[in-house]
């Protein structure tokens, strides 16, 4: 179905806004990638520490943003 077809190419994995996490990051395996479309969110690291981070996403993830690369 063409309708299908459309929103599974909206998806994380073909936004111009997501790109894969930098070698050494903190993202966990399971992540495809960052989002660029927002600014960095703040996380609690444990022991009373913050930090900032991209938001994470899955490859078949989907904001309603979706921008062609």
């Amino acid at each position: 179905m063409i309708e299908d077809d459309f929103k599974l190419s909206r998806r994380c994995m073909t936004c111009a806004y997501s790109e894969p996490p930098k070698e050494g990051s903190i993202c966990g395996s399971d992540v495809a990638g960052i989002c660029r479309r927002n600014p960095p969110v703040v996380a609690y690291g444990g022991d009373d520490r913050f930090y900032t981070e991209w938001p994470t996403v899955e490859e078949f993830d989907w904001c309603g943003e979706w921008r062609e690369r």
